[in-house]
C-alpha cells in the first residue's frame, strides 16, 4: 500500500464514531411534511437542528480557493439549511455530473428489473446483447452478469486507472459495439477494476430492453415525478447515453436524487425505485474498492460512519447520511490528482462532525448573519480597482494573432461534448485577439477553424463577465501580470473545465502557456501576428 492510501486509511479510521440517530423536525410556520417536487424549501439549521456557525464554517472551507467550488447544498429533515454558488454559477446552470451519473444509471436498471424489462442482476450481459455480434467471446464473457458489471467486476479489459480499452471505446461510432468486443481480462466477479464501460453496457441495456434511452426512461419513471424537467445526458450516434458520465443537471436536482435514496426510493407516497434495490446498492459488494471506500451498485461506501455517495471526477458529489437525515451535494472543478485527500476525506470529516440534534437548537441570529455573510461572500464578490493597463495594451489591442496550432481549447477533446453531427474540430482555434478600452473588461475574441467567432468579455476587476456562445455559458476574467503577459481564466459554466491563459506578447508572436485546471494540464502554444491587410 502506498503512502497515499494509508494516509486515507488513517483519515477514515479517525471517523470511525458512534452514529446520532435523528427524527424529522418540522421548520417553524410549515403545516407539515412536504416533497420538494415543484421546489426545496430553505430554515434556518437551528429549526433542523444544526448550527449556523458550524455550516459557516464549512461554507469557508470550500471556499478556499484550492477547492475549486461551484456549488454546494446542504439538506436536514428535508429542508436547505445551507446552499451556496460560487461566483461565477447560479443555482439554473446545470452541471456535468461526471462518474456520480453512474448513480443514477444503477437505479433505473432497479426500476428495469422491478418492471420485469431485465431478468434480474444474474442475467447474462450477452443474453441481453443477444442481437450483436461480439469479438472476443469466451466462457469468461459469458459469464458476465449484471450483477458483475455493476459491481465494477466485469472482467473485461478495461480499467480507467490503467488506460485498458477504456477511453478508447468513446472514440467509436457505436459505443456498445466497442464495449462488448473488448477482451477479457480475469474472470468476471473476482477482482474490482474501475471501468466505465461497464455503466454504459448498463445504459445500453435500458434501450436493449425498453426501448427507449437511459435518458428516456429516467425522464418517464423518475424525473417526471420527482419535478426534474430539463435533465440532459449525451449519447452516442445510436442514442446510448454515456451511463457512466455526462448526465447534467442543477445542483438542487442532483438534491432531489439523494433525498430519494434517503427515503429507500420513494417520493411522495409513489416507490420510483424499489426499496430492496436502494438497499442493495447502497451495501459492500467490493470490499475495499478504494481504501477505506467499499463500492455497492455504482454507488460509493463508508461503512464506518454508514453513509454513501456518488462521486464524480474534480469533485461533485451527492453524499447522503442515512443516521443524519442528512444530503450533501457539491459541484468542483478541483484537479482529480488532488480531490480524494485534499477534497473529500476532509469535507466527509467535517460534515460528520457538524451538530444534528434530535430537536431544535434555540434561535441563533448573529450565527445565521455569519451563515449568510459566507454565502454572498463567494457568491457576489466585490469587484477590485482596475489596475493601470500597461502601455502594451494598446499595442496588441485589436490585433489578430494567428495560432500554429488548435489545441486551445484541448480539455474539450472528448467527442462526447461535441454537439451531435459536429466534426472533432468544433473547439479547434485558429485565431484570437484582445481588445482594451478604458473600461473595466477587455474583450477575447476566437476564431475557430470554420471560420465563426465568439466575442467573449472578460473581467478586470477581479470577477467573472458571463457570456454564451458555440461553446455554451462561458465566464471570463484576466489581469496583467506584468508589463508583457496578460493571464485569462475562461471557466467552462456548466463544466469542471477551466482554462487559464498566459499570453506572452514579444514584437510579432504570442506565447500561451495554456493550463487545464482540473485535468493539472499544460502546453505551449504559439501565435503569429496577422500582417495589416494592404
Amino acid at each position: 500500500m502506498s503512502a497515499k492510501q494509508v494516509l486515507f486509511v488513517i483519515v477514515i479510521a479517525v471517523l470511525v464514531l458512534p452514529a446520532l440517530a435523528s427524527v424529522p423536525v418540522q421548520a417553524q410556520g410549515d403545516s407539515g411534511p412536504y416533497w420538494p417536487t415543484d421546489g426545496w424549501r430553505t430554515s434556518t439549521p437551528e429549526e433542523q437542528g444544526m448550527s449556523s456557525v458550524e455550516l459557516a464554517a464549512l461554507v469557508n472551507t470550500i471556499a478556499t480557493p484550492s477547492m475549486v467550488a461551484d456549488s454546494m447544498i446542504v439538506i436536514r429533515h428535508g429542508y436547505i439549511v445551507a446552499e451556496a454558488y460560487f461566483d461565477p454559477v447560479t443555482m439554473d446552470d446545470q452541471h456535468y455530473l461526471y462518474s456520480s451519473s453512474k448513480s443514477f444509471t444503477s437505479a433505473l436498471i432497479g426500476i428495469a428489473i422491478e418492471q420485469g424489462l431485465i431478468p434480474g442482476i444474474d442475467a447474462k450481459l450477452l443474453d441481453l446483447y443477444a442481437d450483436h455480434t461480439v469479438a472476443n467471446v469466451d466462457a469468461r464473457k459469458e459469464a458476465i452478469t449484471v450483477d458483475n458489471l455493476l459491481t465494477m467486476s466485469s472482467g473485461l479489459e478495461c480499467d480507467y486507472y490503467t488506460a485498458t480499452g477504456d477511453n478508447n471505446v468513446y472514440d467509436t461510432e457505436d459505443w456498445v459495439q466497442a464495449g462488448l468486443d473488448l477482451p477479457m481480462m480475469y474472470e468476471p466477479g473476482t477482482e474490482f477494476h474501475y471501468c466505465n464501460v461497464s455503466t454504459m453496457l448498463l445504459s445500453g441495456m435500458i434501450n436493449q430492453t425498453t426501448g427507449m434511452s437511459a435518458l428516456e426512461y429516467a425522464n418517464e419513471n423518475l424525473f417526471g415525478t420527482m419535478g426534474i424537467t430539463n435533465a440532459a445526458w449525451t449519447a452516442d450516434a445510436h442514442n446510448v447515453n454515456f451511463g457512466a458520465s455526462e448526465l447534467q443537471l442543477t445542483p438542487r436536482d442532483m438534491a432531489k436524487f439523494g433525498y430519494l435514496y434517503l427515503h429507500l426510493g420513494e417520493w411522495d407516497g409513489q416507490q420510483l425505485v424499489p426499496a430492496e434495490w436502494v438497499t442493495a446498492s447502497t451495501m459492500t459488494h467490493m470490499k475495499d474498492a478504494f481504501p477505506g471506500f467499499d463500492y455497492g451498485y455504482q454507488w460509493w461506501i463508508l461503512p464506518s460512519i454508514n453513509a454513501y455517495f456518488a462521486i464524480g471526477f474534480a469533485g461533485q458529489y451527492v453524499w447522503v447520511y442515512p443516521d443524519k437525515d442528512l444530503v450533501f451535494v457539491m459541484t468542483s472543478g478541483i484537479p482529480d490528482a488532488i480531490r480524494i485527500a485534499h477534497q473529500a476525506v476532509p469535507l466527509i470529516g467535517q460534515l460528520y462532525m457538524l451538530t444534528t440534534a434530535d430537536e431544535a437548537l434555540p434561535a441563533d441570529a448573529a450565527g445565521v448573519t455569519e451563515l449568510e455573510a459566507a454565502v454572498n461572500a463567494v457568491s457576489q464578490p466585490q469587484a477590485q480597482a482596475v489596475p493601470v493597463l500597461p502601455a502594451l495594451a494598446a499595442t496588441v489591442s485589436g490585433q489578430t494573432y494567428n495560432l500554429l496550432t488548435p489545441d486551445l481549447l484541448y480539455g474539450n477533446r472528448l467527442n462526447v461534448r461535441i454537439p451531435p453531427g459536429e466534426a472533432k474540430t468544433w473547439f479547434d482555434t485558429q485565431a484570437l485577439s484582445l481588445t482594451f478600452d478604458e473600461s473595466a473588461e477587455a474583450v477575447l475574441t476566437l476564431t475557430f477553424v470554420d471560420g465563426t467567432t465568439a466575442a467573449i468579455p472578460v473581467g478586470l476587476d477581479g470577477l467573472y463577465r458571463r457570456s454564451e456562445n458555440r461553446l455554451g455559458p462561458v465566464a471570463t476574467h484576466g489581469a496583467w501580470m506584468d508589463d508583457d503577459t496578460f493571464r485569462v481564466y475562461l471557466k467552462m459554466v456548466r463544466d469542471s473545465t477551466e482554462y487559464r491563459l498566459d499570453m506572452t506578447f514579444e514584437q510579432e508572436l504570442l506565447e500561451i502557456i495554456d493550463y487545464e485546471i482540473d485535468d493539472a494540464e499544460a502546453t505551449a502554444i504559439l501565435g503569429m501576428l496577422v500582417p495589416p491587410a494592404e
